[in-house]
């Protein structure tokens, strides 16, 4: 770890260096180069009314927004920065020009940074932890607390070389902070990855319990239902019971599919009226038939003999009726417009273009991390931030088809690393379910199968949870003894999504594989992320040969200047 404080008589981390090499500080760490490096930690967060004395601006602090959505007592946002040593950015620095870092950093950043690796895993969102810690002698931190808002305030961890200005520094990470604690001397931050934004629930809006269009009295402050893609049996809720008014999403909804009571498919009308009142007062539907409303609303003509579910093609998004696992997600985690994270889009693409259902009751809460988690499985994929703080998918990679960006060899690799063989047998089956009925019905809740009502094939299907679709080396499984596949719920509409996504996994799995924690130098990991592939050469590591890496960990370590990258390797 670098001083805490420059020795007497240094230049400050900022100061005008003469001679200084017109040559950027990325490139110059990858051609080999170990120049000296200071890290800066960034704390911005949203500023509080106090009724009390007012917060005094630290150095080095700068207000940069103005009022803050969310409530009339956010006034703005301070960002706050330190360093591990005396920093001043000089008069003619672009960014930070005279601005001064409090050098109190003492360890910036214990990370542990690593994406989950067997299908199983369920926690497939927030997967970063760290924490960072900081001097506190002068009672700054106790002040700063009490003027702003910590959690979930924005954390941005970079590096320059000392003696120059914030125009050549390299962001390795950003996140958000999650609580705190402290002593007389120190005080430690705690961060996770998109916590304040992930366990906020994916549901939008509540009934009012006020009658008509805010729902029964009962209902009150319950969720309304989320149907998106292509839902099997959803049980919509009876939001109006006089009216017979059921509704199975909070919006517009591309097409009921199917209506039924006690598992008899009721015909549609051939309406659509206008409006809520006109539904609520409509006395014109024939008995046994349903009428359609507003916002995926539906009339009964005559009061259920039973259970009421439907077959229904869900939201219609932002521009339209989208059913793919990328577009309902993104939709999901940007809160339907209403809060827009910044997303990278583009990382979206490792999804494939597989149609699913998803049907979020609204009598149970369901965060934007727990939707991530259930979705995300079957690809081996995970939500991530990348270094600009945006949300973006990162997937786990088979070696042999990771992108390789970046080689490794004898002088390259620290000491203490470890390889793991993977636990044998390794998977060769696996079966992912489709089809998810989202109300699996007893004998008891249906009529029975008839030829001029229920059909058998219907019946069988409303009492079956899901469908499976199984993968891999069927010959190799019986020889392990392992006939049975692992099975792991995906929400995919047909067989075919789901045996690709059973076949990613087998493909990957089913090989010999190992577990490898290979320590580098922290500047020499700067440009590697999550899902990325690198060619390791190694004569004790690799045997001399030439594998391919695939990343799912990169745990940054700029206070002691070690990377801990994590993959896999073929053996």
């Amino acid at each position: 770890m670098t001083a805490l404080l420059a020795p007497l008589g240094a230049e400050p981390f900022g100061a005008i260096v003469e001679g200084a090499p017109g040559v950027r500080l990325r490139d110059r760490l990858r051609r080999g180069e170990r120049p000296e490096l200071v890290s800066f930690v960034e704390i911005t967060a949203r500023r509080i009314d106090q009724t009390t004395e007012q917060f005094e601006e630290p150095f080095g602090a700068a207000p940069i927004g103005g009022l803050i959505e969310g409530g009339p007592e956010l006034l703005g946002a301070t960002s706050v920065l330190f360093s591990d040593r005396e920093w001043a950015g000089p008069p003619n620095d672009p960014g930070r020009p005279n601005q001064k870092a409090r050098a109190v950093l003492i360890d910036a950043g214990d990370f542990t940074v690593r994406g989950p690796v067997y299908p199983e895993e369920s926690r497939r969102a927030g997967t970063t932890f760290a924490s960072v810690r900081f001097f506190d002698d002068e009672r700054f931190f106790a002040r700063f607390f009490s003027d702003h808002a910590i959690d979930g305030a924005e954390c941005s961890f970079f590096v320059g070389e000392a003696g120059r200005g914030s125009d050549d520094t390299i962001r390795f990470f950003k996140t958000q902070l999650s609580g705190f604690s402290r002593n007389a001397e120190e005080v430690t931050l705690n961060l996770e990855t998109g916590e304040s934004f992930l366990d906020t629930p994916a549901q939008t809006a509540r009934y009012a319990g006020s009658g008509g269009e805010g729902g029964d009295e009962p209902l009150k402050g319950r969720f309304i239902d989320l149907t998106f893609g292509d839902c099997f049996n959803v049980p919509a809720t009876l939001e109006n019971r006089g009216a017979l008014i059921f509704r199975p999403h909070v919006a517009d909804i591309d097409a009921h599919v199917a209506v039924r009571d006690s598992g008899v498919e009721l015909p549609w009308d051939g309406r659509v009226l206008p409006s809520y009142a006109a539904l609520e007062f409509d006395d014109e539907t024939p008995p046994g038939f349903y009428t359609k409303g507003p916002e995926s609303r539906i009339k009964l003509a005559d009061e259920p003999q039973g259970v009421v579910t439907m077959d229904v093609r869900g939201s219609t998004l932002f521009t339209g009726y989208q059913d793919s696992t990328a577009a309902i997600l993104r939709f999901i985690l940007s809160g339907g417009g209403s809060f827009a994270p910044v997303i990278n889009a583009g990382t979206f693409g490792v999804l494939d273009n597989d149609a699913i259902g998803l049907f979020l009751p609204g009598d149970q809460e369901v965060t934007k991390a727990d939707v991530a988690n259930a979705l995300l499985a079957p690809y081996l994929a995970w939500i991530d931030t990348d270094v600009m703080g945006r949300i973006v998918v990162a997937q786990l990679k088979n070696p042999r088809d990771a992108i390789v960006v970046d080689a490794l060899g004898e002088n390259d690799i620290l000491e203490n690393w470890e390889l793991t063989e993977m636990e044998r047998p390794v998977r060769f089956r696996q079966d992912v379910s489709y089809r998810r009925n989202f109300r699996r019905m007893t004998e008891a809740e249906l009529v029975e199968p008839s030829p001029t009502g229920l059909s058998q094939i219907l019946y069988d299907a409303l009492r079956e949870e899901e469908l499976f679709a199984s993968a891999g080396n069927l010959a190799l499984s019986r020889i392990y003894k392992t006939e049975e596949g692992a099975q792991l719920r995906g929400y995919f509409k047909t067989e075919t999504s789901a045996k690709a996504a059973a076949r990613r996994i087998t493909d990957l799995f089913g090989q010999g594989l190992q577990l490898a924690t290979i320590p580098v130098r922290f500047e020499r990991a700067l440009n590697l992320r999550r899902g990325d592939g690198v060619a390791v050469t190694h004569s004790d590591v690799t045997g001399g040969e030439t594998k391919v890496l695939s990343i799912f960990g990169v745990s940054p370590g700029p206070s002691t200047g070690i990377t801990e990258l994590q993959g896999l390797m073929t053996l």
